[in-house]
């Protein structure tokens, strides 16, 4: 138990660290952002209490805000992303349910529910995050073009990460 609370808070600080050191100054024609802190609200094993999911979505969002200077729009983004987890983990059960050890981890899940998974809720942080920034109606196409190419982005990283940091189980 203490072991795997302090894996996922070096993963949460080695996220932040990547995301606030390198990637927010990695400018990529001033359309694509890459994003991978929520990595750590994504990979959060199910049993999770959704108050640790808020809670930590809002810290680790927070500390993105403060080195961005974007007046809470990443912690935003990032608590309706947690909080619409176990909706999207509902909607994408299978038939026997989960099993208390599973993670939503591509190794343990396998390729088409992790895709799934990983898709919507990056989207909708992706599309959290934009909105946010344009708060705005009339620019709802450029934000879902955003969104679209931003998620894209992400999950090619997030099956990346995957591959290189998550153990095989």
């Amino acid at each position: 138990m203490t072991n795997t609370i302090i894996l996922h808070l070096l993963r949460l600080i080695g996220l932040l660290l990547l995301q606030v050191l390198v990637l927010n100054h990695i400018e990529l024609h001033g359309f694509l952002s890459l994003y991978i802190y929520h990595f750590f609200i994504l990979f959060l094993p199910f049993e999770t209490p959704i108050w640790v999911l808020l809670l930590s979505a809002f810290g680790s969002g927070l500390c993105v805000d403060v080195f961005d200077n974007t007046l809470g729009i990443h912690a935003a983004a990032l608590v309706l992303t947690a909080y619409l987890r176990q909706y999207v983990i509902t909607l994408l059960t299978p038939v026997i349910g989960y099993q208390s050890i599973d993670k939503p981890q591509l190794g343990i899940m396998g390729m088409n529910w992790f895709l799934k998974y990983t898709i919507l809720l990056t989207f909708i942080h992706h599309f959290s995050v934009t909105f946010l920034e344009l708060f705005s109606l009339q620019f709802l196409p450029y934000t879902l073009l955003k969104s679209a190419l931003d998620t894209v982005v992400s999950v090619v990283l997030v099956l990346i990460y995957q591959y290189l940091f998550i153990p095989r189980e």
